[in-house]
């Protein structure tokens, strides 16, 4: 993907990347983490990038790495756990 990858990167909705979550990081380096970076305040319908860690695109802030989204919704397919609220818990409290 490469670290100016994000300045051609189209935003989406946080409720959008986590819906694509699995396609999110296809196109990254073996060894590169992709990163969700968002606008406050977090919401499902607040504007999101996926953008190679460390990169800070200019107006987003750092929401979480989308290797570590994916570890926070195992285990709840099939719950009336609502993904979006519990990443966004997650990333405010527990990251």
């Amino acid at each position: 993907m490469g670290r100016d990858a994000y300045r051609t990167a189209a935003t989406m909705t946080l409720e959008e990347a986590i819906a694509k979550l699995d396609t999110l990081d296809e196109d990254a380096d073996e060894d590169e983490d992709v990163t969700l970076y968002v606008r406050e305040p977090w919401t499902a319908s607040s504007e999101c990038v996926a953008a190679p860690s460390g990169s800070n695109p200019a107006g987003f802030r750092y929401f979480l790495e989308v290797s570590i989204i994916r570890e926070v919704l195992e285990g709840i397919e099939g719950t009336d756990i609502d993904p979006i609220v519990r990443v966004i818990h997650y990333a405010e409290y527990d990251a």
